[in-house]
């Protein structure tokens, strides 16, 4: 009999072919694939070879197994929107990274009586968790970004659960976990309704844990609370905030820091470093098979990166935010129907969002000092490795400067704006 040839990462160990979904680890009846950290802070799962049977579903289903050379087949035409927030939904767009169309989304299941899976950043973990919310009142625990991977625990698990209790259910995640999701699944749901995120990749626990020590030893504080993404002084076009909620020892009360984004060693390696090219990413985000519009879920959220090329990008979507809005499916059309009255939007041509960087179907090469980072990552103390791999000791001078010269010209086109708008 032939061999069958198995490509998937647990077969080949090559972690370019493995997001850490976990797919694989719930697909196996014999409970033999168990989903470890590596060196590096990313899950990868590992099989028991006592246990397994060797079905070979696991490989089948993984998602990013590239014998899969076609993704799924949808008998729908994209539609394609840019949304920015209504006067009374500016508030929302204040506490979400851009204007919260997935917060809308979710509290409409909720009021449906659904259920809903999205991430929050896990204090006590240090790190990123998918949780199910069954109230409107838990929405806050999922709003902003979060850039580092979020591990999608036992969730699969509790979606099938729900659907098959027929709970209308509304799960978010990067294109790879829809994809994961789908793919342990193994058929639709017509209660299930999914938004894959416009990911640019993710970055490791790790590091993160790395970065609050860093930033707690600086302001010899507990950092109580953590949000990658802010417009409480920085405007959302600038690129937000790095905000901490700082407990301090001596009094007991919280206060708040905002850092510039392009100040975190993680933020500036993610999404600032020289020539575009990130340096803290996993493996598979350089070798991603869903960085195109074919999408995963039933709508695609992100930044509007690139609108003003073919659209007026007015203050209000430069101050609070403009989203990228994809509808990929007839079940994302009808909820689309179903909020659209809550934002402002025009609807424009597919080839006008891939501007998008994260929607282009390039090559993406691993840098030389991603591998730099993460082998003395936890071997040199933080400081020392951000000021030798990432940026120099006299960054932080040079980076006051260009950030005071961009909110004087900034804020200057604001009021000139708000004078014109009054008259």
């Amino acid at each position: 009999m032939e061999k069958i040839m198995r490509q998937s990462y647990l077969f080949t160990g090559d972690k370019k072919l493995c997001s850490g979904c976990r797919a694989c680890e719930f697909i196996c009846s014999s409970c033999a694939i168990e989903m470890r950290e590596d060196d590096e802070g990313f899950l990868f799962p590992y099989i028991d070879l006592n246990k397994c049977v060797d079905c070979g579903l696991c490989d089948r289903i993984c998602p990013m197994n590239p014998a899969k050379t076609k993704l799924e087949i949808k008998d729908y035409k994209q539609r394609c929107f840019g949304g920015w927030p209504k006067v009374k939904g500016i508030k929302l767009a204040q506490k979400s990274a851009t204007i919260g169309f997935s917060t809308m989304i979710a509290r409409y299941i909720l009021q449906c009586g659904g259920v809903v899976y999205g991430v929050k950043l896990n204090n006590e973990i240090n790190g990123a968790l998918h949780i199910r919310i069954t109230t409107s009142d838990e929405l806050i625990l999922m709003q902003n970004s979060k850039y580092i991977q979020s591990d999608t625990g036992n969730t699969f698990l509790s979606v099938r659960k729900d659907l098959q209790d027929d709970k209308l259910v509304y799960y978010t995640g990067t294109p790879c976990q829809i994809a994961g999701l789908k793919a342990f699944l193994r058929k639709d749901y017509d209660n299930l309704l999914t938004t894959d995120l416009v990911c640019h990749g993710v970055c490791s626990k790790k590091m993160y844990r790395e970065e609050l020590n860093f930033w707690g030893e600086k302001y010899k504080s507990e950092i109580s609370d953590f949000r990658f993404r802010g417009k409480g002084i920085f405007p959302y076009v600038i690129g937000g905030l790095v905000n901490f909620q700082i407990k301090t020892r001596c009094l007991g009360f919280k206060r708040r820091i905002y850092v510039p984004a392009a100040y975190s060693p993680l933020y500036y390696s993610y999404a600032y470093a020289k020539d575009s090219v990130n340096y803290n990413l996993r493996l598979s985000c350089y070798n991603c098979r869903f960085r195109n519009m074919e999408r995963m879920g039933d709508i695609s959220i992100g930044d509007f990166h690139g609108a003003s090329k073919y659209h007026n990008v007015n203050f209000a979507m430069r101050q609070f935010g403009l989203s990228l809005i994809l509808i990929n499916s007839r079940k994302g059309e009808s909820i689309f129907n179903e909020l659209k009255e809550q934002i402002n939007f025009f609807e424009t041509e597919m080839d006008k969002a891939a501007v998008q960087p994260a929607l282009l179907m390039e090559k993406r090469e691993i840098p030389d000092k991603r591998k730099m980072i993460y082998d003395n990552l936890g071997v040199l103390p933080y400081k020392q490795l951000v000021h030798k791999y990432i940026f120099s000791e006299n960054y932080f001078k040079t980076k006051n400067v260009s950030v005071l010269k961009y909110l004087i010209k900034y804020y200057l086109v604001t009021v000139l704006c708000c004078l014109h708008i009054k008259r």
